[in-house]
């Protein structure tokens, strides 16, 4: 059972109260990483409305120039969380408009390793056209 969220930062919290214009631009910070979006990319598909729950994990430093100008530094606890619904018909969008015409399939890693043998081995360009490939081959075999 995954673990809930802890709440949200609180106007309190002392990166919270730290106007945008004086965060510094070039700031730091680990992004969500993309292998772990994948799996769920596929699951999002076969929904038709609603919101994703989402969960960003915080940890690091914030630097940033207090009232005066000075630098200053706050940790991130490797525990601060914070929870974000976002609407499915944005997801869709998103997807729609960088991977138009594309769905997420997952694959066991040695049916990949197969396919990307077979990929090179006859000089197949795309991922597209490999599949192709492979299907249009059961079809010879299963009408002969």
């Amino acid at each position: 059972m995954p673990r809930p969220c802890a709440p949200r930062f609180s106007s309190k919290s002392r990166a919270a109260r730290i106007p945008r214009r004086s965060r510094p631009a070039s700031a730091t910070f680990s992004a969500l990483p993309t292998a772990g979006v994948k799996p769920f990319a596929a699951c999002f598909g076969c929904l038709s409305s609603g919101d994703l729950p989402l969960c960003f994990q915080f940890s690091g430093t914030v630097f940033y120039q207090d009232q005066d100008g000075a630098l200053q530094v706050s940790p991130i606890s490797w525990d601060k969380e914070a929870r974000f619904r976002l609407p499915l018909k944005v997801w869709k969008a998103l997807m729609d408009e960088h991977y138009p015409n594309s769905v997420w399939l997952a694959i066991g890693r040695d049916t990949f390793d197969r396919l990307y043998e077979f990929k090179v081995r006859e000089g197949i360009p795309t991922w597209d056209q490999a599949i192709e490939r492979a299907l249009a081959s059961v079809r010879e075999t299963v009408r002969s």
